[in-house]
């Protein structure tokens, strides 16, 4: 819609996200996965799959909050830093985060917390493909 009067992808000083490492259910079974946050707009629920990248690693799930205001993109591979935060549905890049991803903002778990099992989180900072 409005193609011609948008330009896109969107860049905006109020896009934001925010990282942390989460333990998710997958198969019943608890995996580690890098989490980022998206803010800054309401992001529509649409028949489209969204989805978030960081430079060429694409998210494993996307989830859109119900009021709209956030999504939660997971990532079960290390991303890339200084790769650009996008965000779009089917393959079109709709949003540009302004800042580039920076690993040493990620929030980590505590490993001695996590079951032996789980201790593997230092695997999503390995170097990433750019």
């Amino acid at each position: 819609m409005f193609q011609n009067l948008i330009n896109y992808p969107i860049e905006s000083p109020l896009l934001k996200w925010e990282s942390k490492i989460v333990v998710r259910d997958h198969n019943r079974e608890a995996r580690l996965y890098l989490r980022l946050k998206l803010t800054g707009t309401i992001f529509p629920i649409f028949n489209s799959i969204p989805f978030v990248r960081v430079g060429a690693a694409k998210s494993r799930y996307v989830d859109i909050a119900e009021d709209g205001l956030s999504v939660r993109a997971y990532f079960d591979m290390a991303i890339p830093d200084n790769g650009a935060v996008t965000f779009g549905y089917d393959d079109h890049v709709l949003l540009r985060f302004p800042v580039a991803y920076q690993g040493r903002h990620v929030a980590r778990l505590d490993n001695e917390r996590l079951p032996k099992h789980l201790r593997y989180q230092d695997r999503l900072f390995e170097q990433a493909i750019v």
